[in-house]
């Protein structure tokens, strides 16, 4: 069983697969409006929500994408359940092509 802090971010997937070394500072990646997010439950956001996430994240680079997971669990938002698999592909893929 895993040991969840009571601080959890709710996004196990994500926070398990961030590196403890990456900067824990907020960035922007032109992506302000998705702060209208912050707590929302990774499995609550409407189906417009989820395309606002889906089209920040298919036009941001590759190597972009774990700093902006980051930013995002700083900021306290929650990615969509719907996008978490593609987040992840992404990362792989451009892991592959390093």
């Amino acid at each position: 069983m895993q040991n969840i802090p009571t601080e959890c971010c709710g996004q196990h997937a994500v926070c398990e697969r961030l590196p403890e070394a990456i900067p824990q500072k907020i960035d922007y990646y032109d992506d302000e409006e998705l702060d209208a997010y912050s707590g929302i439950a990774s499995g609550q956001h409407s189906d417009n929500a989820i395309e606002e996430f889906r089209e920040i994240l298919y036009t941001m680079q590759a190597k972009e994408v774990l700093a902006w997971l980051t930013s995002l669990q700083l900021r306290n938002i929650n990615l969509p359940d719907e996008l978490v698999n593609d987040a992840f592909l992404i990362m792989e893929d451009e892991h592959l092509h390093e």
